[in-house]
């Protein structure tokens, strides 16, 4: 067959549009068919490219396909298309461009077709008794909500006042026992009230910083990738809740730092080392913060966003 795209199968011409019949002119290629001419025309797999750049095959397979509602939320799909772009020779900046002006294309018609929509059936518009059932209920859990946050709030706060009081008594002397112990009785001494217990990080936010451009992966127990992203110098990516229970593995970790609320970890391992078993959730690194010594909280890229 004549005409055709190099680097595509023979079952995939059919799908290749046509500006010109007669003369067989080609429109221009898709960021995602250039991904895959590219990767056809090196001879490589889904795996291989998988292997080089850390991006789920799935995830590869989505872009070649513009699947991108296919893909995570985020810049999820600029960094895959980047790493792959790299991968396999291409320009990053253009591929990426171009990646970004589909997705845009692709959200809009999204928005205009959801904004166009009207019911056709006046049937299944609630009743005006259901919306005030709706509103009741919702009033309802607002007003539960508020007194459950008031009981919280007002146990934090006795807490904490207790827990002031405790270090603000002065602890007990040999002398001052010796003062008030009666006669004949033998004077004992108090211990001080133990300092209060230092604030809780099991809430406080995980984000991972870049410094320059950097890999990572999220791992699970057995080693198996879950999430892959690269940052450039100055991004930072908050760990989800969920991922939590994850693990990390770089090999720059030099480049890349983790911050627990406003605290900086120490360096992960030595410059340029593959560094992997990096446990995420709180305790954990609560214990690497311990092993070194107190710095002033750092500046964490885009934190006021």
């Amino acid at each position: 067959m004549t005409g055709g795209r190099s680097g595509l199968h023979d079952d995939d011409m059919a799908e290749v549009p046509m500006n010109d019949a007669a003369q067989g002119e080609l429109l221009p290629l898709t960021p995602g068919e250039k991904m895959r001419a590219a990767r056809e025309a090196a001879g490589l797999s889904h795996a291989a490219i998988a292997e080089m750049t850390r991006v789920p095959q799935r995830m590869i397979d989505a872009l070649e396909r513009n699947a991108f509602d296919e893909l995570p939320t985020g810049p999820y799909a600029v960094g895959f298309t980047r790493s792959i772009a790299r991968a396999l020779g291409l320009n990053e900046g253009e591929l990426t461009a171009e990646v970004q002006a589909l997705r845009h294309a692709s959200s809009a018609g999204l928005s205009a077709a959801q904004q166009a929509y009207e019911p056709a059936d006046t049937n299944r518009i609630p009743t005006r008794a259901l919306a005030w059932t709706s509103v009741a209920i919702a009033a309802i859990l607002f007003a539960a909500f508020m007194l459950w946050r008031g009981y919280v709030v007002g146990g934090d706060l006795a807490r904490a006042d207790n827990a002031a009081t405790s270090a603000a008594r002065p602890a007990a002397t040999p002398a001052n026992a010796a003062a008030g112990a009666p006669n004949g009785a033998s004077p004992t001494t108090s211990l001080p009230a133990p300092p209060p217990a230092p604030p809780a990080l099991a809430n406080a936010p995980v984000r991972i910083a870049a410094s320059e451009r950097t890999w990572f992966s999220l791992t699970d127990a057995a080693g198996n990738s879950q999430f892959d992203l690269t940052l450039d110098g100055g991004e930072f990516y908050t760990v989800r809740p969920n991922q939590r229970a994850l693990f990390l593995r770089t090999g720059r970790p030099q480049s890349l730092r983790i911050l627990l609320g406003d605290q900086r970890l120490p360096q992960l391992g030595a410059n340029d080392a593959v560094v992997s078993g990096v446990a995420l959730d709180a305790a954990s690194l609560a214990q690497r913060l311990s092993a070194q010594p107190a710095a002033a909280p750092p500046t964490v890229p885009g934190a006021s966003q």
